[in-house]
């Protein structure tokens, strides 16, 4: 069928409203209601983290529906794109199945614009919230706030792209600009994401009843500079401010090897003490390790004696007692240490790529 086909058949049909169309629409109704049925007959199953996707259960159409299929055919196609979505007794399909969540949002949501069109750093403005995880790297972040006396958390996520309109999402307003909710029917969680510049930003909520005490908290995040969210951070974020006290004090308490001279740290986001402990107790273990293998070198006994002593105490670091995976982390010292005490050589295989090969 051509274009000029089609209009003619669009003029020749004109159905404007119910009663146009009497003999076509109690039997339209009664297979879009039944189709309805069908379709929305499904199962949600989360496929990866924000994501879902839709599995129907694939049934038969019923033998009216199938007769409906073959007699109105045409017309069908005619009235599915003239008629309202009422006659079906159902929604359309640019409704979101999350209902009327951006109705309740659209008086709670912050509708400041954020400033700049970089990174947008954001606080949430509630003593009873605080950070309970942080990971940045160079093309996206990952912090998460925990409520205190509650389970409820709001994961805060940025990516550096462009985000795209994901079907099942439901349009809001958030900052000034225009976002999507998401919401899985029967999980107490939203996700709420917009794009600002370069990044797409979301903000998880997990554990909450009902939108609208999602959007309360949201309502409490506002955007401040980056010194200010600096500050912001608890005791066991290092800051990029802290970086040089941090070293100074680790320094003072792990013995560095008297011919080296240690280099300076520098991080570019805040970062969990005990990540960026973890990498410099790493470099520090494969100095002495160096030290022990110059001396095994020279067949120096002295220079031997003093590099096992020094990782032998590597346990009472204190940077070492709040580093993540301490325990195995000391397991590979000490199997070099083991090695060392017998006088045997270390290798770069077994010794120095297991431990010093973290990266900051």
């Amino acid at each position: 069928m051509n274009d000029h086909e089609l209009d003619r058949l669009l003029r020749r049909a004109q159905p404007a409203s119910a009663a146009r169309v009497p003999a076509v629409l109690p039997l339209l109704r009664a297979g879009g209601l039944e189709l309805l049925g069908d379709i929305e007959d499904e199962n949600f199953y989360p496929t990866g983290e924000n994501e879902i996707v839709s599995v129907s259960r694939r049934r038969s159409p019923s033998r009216s529906v199938r007769w409906l299929l073959g007699a109105v055919a045409a017309v069908a196609v005619v009235l599915a794109v003239l008629l309202p979505m009422r006659f079906f007794g159902g929604r359309p399909e640019s409704a979101s199945p999350t209902g009327g969540n951006a109705r309740i949002l659209a008086d709670r949501l912050p509708q400041t614009a954020l400033k700049g069109r970089g990174l947008p750093f954001f606080v949430l403005d509630d003593p009873n919230w605080s950070l309970s995880h942080l990971q940045i790297l160079s093309d996206r972040g990952d912090l998460v706030m925990a409520e205190k006396g509650s389970s409820r958390t709001l994961q805060i996520k940025w990516t550096k792209r462009s985000g795209e309109w994901r079907e099942g999402a439901e349009p809001v307003t958030v900052f000034g600009t225009e976002g999507e909710l998401r919401h899985r029917n029967g999980d107490p969680g939203y996700l709420l994401a917009f794009q600002h510049g370069n990044y797409v930003m979301s903000f998880s909520g997990d554990g909450f009843a009902e939108v609208g005490q999602y959007a309360d908290v949201i309502a409490k995040m506002h955007q401040v500079g980056e010194k200010k969210w600096h500050a912001s951070m608890p005791d066991w974020v290092i800051t990029p401010e802290q970086v040089d006290a941090m070293m100074a004090a680790i320094l003072r308490d792990v013995p560095v090897p008297g011919d080296q001279e240690f280099y300076k740290l520098s991080t570019k986001w805040p970062t969990p003490y005990s990540v960026l402990g973890k990498g410099i107790a790493s470099d520090l273990g494969c100095a002495w390790l160096g030290e022990y293998d110059q001396a095994y070198q020279e067949k120096d006994e002295a220079g031997m004696a003093h590099a096992v002593e020094i990782l032998r105490g590597s346990r009472r670091w204190k940077v070492v007692q709040q580093i993540d995976g301490r325990k195995e982390w000391l397991r590979t010292v000490q199997k070099s240490v083991d090695k060392m005490v017998e006088r045997k050589p270390v290798t770069e295989e077994a010794d120095f790529l297991p431990l010093c090969g973290e990266e900051l």
